[in-house]
Parts: C-alpha cells; structure tokens; sequence
C-alpha cells in the first residue's frame, strides 16, 4: 500500500534517497511537499536528488526553503549550501 500520512511519504523518499533511487527519491519527496508545502524534509530531499543530477541552482532553491521551514537542517544542508554559493 502507498504511504498516506505525509511523514510516511518523508520517510519513503528518505530510504529511497538511501538507496541511490533517486526518481523514487524525487517522486516521494515532491508528493510529500504536494501534500503538505511545509515539508522541509521532502525540500531537504529534493535539494540532494537536484544536488546528485548536478542541478545546482535548484539544489540551492530547495535547500533554502527547507532551511526557511527548518533552520534546524542547517548543521546538514548549509555547509553544502555554502559551497554553492
């Protein structure tokens, strides 16, 4: 069955971002910020599929809202954010 809670949707695009998936990665995590557009984890999640597929203009957009949700991510996302910039 399909995860319907959005941190069950979180955690999907989590594992699969684990598991170097990352069309599931992005799909979970564009579905978890569709249903709620304060999931700074689905952001955090797409920022690093963007990251890996060498996007980096929309890693940084993704980064920096998920920051603006969770200043909390910092510690993760900013020193890569950094580099960057």
């Amino acid at each position: 069955a399909l995860p319907t809670s959005v941190a069950a949707v979180e955690g999907r695009a989590a594992a699969a971002l684990g598991l170097k998936e990352l069309d599931e990665a992005k799909a979970f995590a564009s579905d978890a910020v569709a249903r709620d557009a304060k999931s700074s984890q689905g952001y955090r999640i797409l920022g690093e599929v963007a990251y890996i597929n060498g996007d980096y203009p929309l890693a940084a957009e993704n980064w920096k809202r998920a920051l603006e949700l969770n200043p909390g991510l910092g510690s993760v996302i900013r020193p890569t954010l950094e580099d960057l910039n």
